[in-house]
């Protein structure tokens, strides 16, 4: 009697395996095609609006040894037209100014200034800001600023104990918009020289 060989051949058998693992495999990878398209729209919904890139302007000044003279850093966000908007609200981590030299030991401290609505901004001003802000905090790291000329205003506190010169390039800005958080350098390049 002839014997009957019920067992499948390997090649029928791998056969089998991968047309079942076909639907699998193509589910895989749609799955992974689309998570990857979701994430990069998140990551792009996410990013930050761009600040005006350092320097913002460049100015010079006399700082009288003794008084403090406030400076706008002039740090704004940039919008499509490439003109700042008029008020834009941020979350703002941090602000370290890139200060190169610094021979005339000056004081540096960073401000936000709430405007007061007037057309005087606050530019350059010693010993005073009543004509341009309603009310002048120390930046304390993590605050919520509606950033713009005529809402709120980061300012540079300086004050020179010795005759000397002080040299800032801008600020380096920790900021995010609702999503991650990004640093970039913006703001003025300020001299200061104090007689």
């Amino acid at each position: 009697m002839a014997e009957l060989d019920l067992a499948p051949s390997v090649e029928s058998r791998v056969r089998e395996s991968a047309t079942r693992r076909r639907p699998a495999v193509a589910w895989t990878a749609a799955v992974v095609v689309a998570a990857v398209a979701v994430a990069g729209l998140v990551w792009s919904w996410r990013t930050p609006p761009e600040l005006w890139p350092a320097p913002t302007y460049r100015g010079s000044d006399r700082l009288p040894v003794g008084h403090t003279m406030y400076l706008d850093t002039a740090i704004s966000v940039r919008d499509e037209s490439g003109n700042g908007p008029q008020s834009y609200r941020l979350r703002i981590d941090s602000l370290v100014p890139r200060i190169t030299e610094n021979s005339a030991q000056a004081t540096v401290a960073l401000l936000v200034c709430t405007r007061n609505g007037g057309t005087l901004g606050v530019g350059a001003q010693v010993d005073g800001l009543d004509a341009s802000c309603t009310s002048v905090l120390p930046f304390t790291g993590r605050q919520q600023i509606d950033l713009g000329f005529m809402t709120a205003q980061i300012l540079l506190a300086v004050t020179a104990t010795v005759p000397g010169t002080l040299q800032v390039d801008g600020v380096d800005v920790t900021y995010a918009d609702g999503g991650r958080a990004v640093t970039q350098t913006s703001g003025a390049e300020l001299t200061l020289t104090a007689p």
